[in-house]
C-alpha cells in the first residue's frame, strides 16, 4: 500500500482552486492562517476522502489534529493502515 505524502495533500489543495497561496503554506503551519476557512476545510476533507478512498469520521475530526499538512498526512496514512 502506498503512503500519502505531503505533496499528495498539497496537490489536493491546489486542485480545489482556493484563494490560498499554496507556495506559502508551511507543512507545520495551520491552514487557517493561510486563508482556509472552516468551509474550505470541510471541502478539503471531502476531497481527501474521495482522493484517497478513506472515511474521515466525525470522531476523528474531533479527537485528532487536522490543521496542518503534516497532520493530514499522518492521519490519512493512519486511516489507510487500519
Amino acid at each position: 500500500m502506498r503512503k500519502v505524502t505531503r505533496e499528495d495533500v498539497i496537490k489536493v489543495i491546489k486542485e480545489m482552486e482556493l484563494d490560498v497561496d499554496i507556495e506559502q503554506i508551511e507543512l507545520d503551519g495551520d491552514l487557517d492562517k493561510h486563508g482556509m476557512d472552516s468551509l474550505d476545510m470541510m471541502n478539503l476533507f471531502f476531497n481527501l476522502e474521495e482522493t484517497f478512498s478513506v472515511k474521515i469520521s466525525e470522531e476523528s475530526l474531533q479527537n485528532q489534529k487536522w490543521s496542518t499538512v503534516n497532520d493530514i498526512v499522518q492521519n490519512i496514512n493512519g486511516l489507510l493502515a487500519s
